[in-house]
């Protein structure tokens, strides 16, 4: 019976051992699967901000290669800026000849000699720049807008002259010429 007792009281101690074994096996289990659920939390939101990160570096890709084409532009206006000065610069230098409109009567002559109108056109020399301002363009279609407004008011109104060609017009008759006879 002491025997008995003896081996039981070690089975007893053996248990117990083992069960106080199992319980700090089964404590650390559950430390190492919370710390794994932490990883996996802490794992997610990496995905998460890499992916925000991903979409940052698409959009100021976007945006450099945008800048980069304004800069590409930029740099070409300015060579055409420089290219303008530089026309103008050297059209300043030349100069091309402009027919300046004939305002003198209209005496024509068959040989075209003193009164004839071709001596009292003059030919100008007059300067120009190969491109010209948008302030010269503005005054050169008001000038055109009031010419135009001039031609009207010159202009003899549709009931003032003869339509031709209707139902109404008759042709005028001429005066016969008296045969001379002799």
């Amino acid at each position: 019976m002491a025997e008995n007792k003896f081996a039981w009281n070690q089975f007893n101690v053996l248990e117990s051992q083992y069960t106080d074994k199992l319980n700090i096996k089964q404590s650390e289990l559950e430390k190492v699967n919370q710390r794994i659920e932490a990883l996996i939390s802490d794992m997610e939101e990496l995905r998460s901000s890499n992916a925000e990160k991903d979409g940052i570096i698409e959009r100021l890709k976007a945006e450099l290669s945008q800048k980069d084409a304004d800069a590409s532009r930029f740099q070409e206006a300015s060579k055409i800026s420089q290219d303008i000065d530089l026309s103008r610069k050297s059209a300043t230098a030349s100069s091309t000849p402009l027919l300046k409109r004939c305002t003198a009567g209209r005496k024509t002559s068959v040989l075209g000699g003193k009164n004839g109108s071709r001596d009292r056109c003059n030919i100008i020399a007059r300067k120009e720049n190969s491109a010209p301002h948008v302030y010269d363009l503005q005054k050169n279609n008001e000038r055109e807008a009031e010419a135009r407004r001039e031609k009207k008011d010159d202009a003899i109104p549709l009931a003032e002259t003869p339509i031709l060609f209707t139902s109404t017009f008759k042709v005028p008759r001429l005066k016969t010429s008296s045969p001379k006879g002799g």
